[in-house]
């Protein structure tokens, strides 16, 4: 479960960020994996968007949400803090105006 990629359709380019080939395969990561109280979302853009990050439990509740506006075109890394978050399985979904993208992973 921890780090599996659901969907990838967020219009992601396939330039290596630095996270071996998960990012290329994915489009985007989230490290470490299991988060125990911050992460880094890293992701790379094919063209400017705006792009929006949920975070889902389990059961589908959103608990997170963010928009950033004209992100640019490349690679990109935002630290997310995750200490009031429960222990437990999450979905992370990245959408721009391309699609979006999913990824599973974990807080302990």
């Amino acid at each position: 479960f921890p780090g599996s990629v659901i969907s990838n359709k967020l219009g992601v380019s396939d330039v290596p960020t630095g996270f071996n080939s998960l990012t290329k395969n994915s489009g985007i990561i989230l490290f470490p994996n299991p988060v125990i109280s911050k992460a880094f979302l890293s992701y790379s853009l094919s063209e400017i968007a705006d792009v929006e990050i949920e975070i889902f439990t389990a059961d589908n509740k959103k608990v997170f949400y963010e928009i950033n506006e004209n992100i640019t075109k490349g690679n990109h890394e935002k630290e997310i803090d995750f200490e009031k978050f429960s222990n437990g399985n999450y979905i992370l979904r990245m959408n721009s105006k391309k699609g979006s993208s999913t990824y599973k992973f974990s807080i302990q």
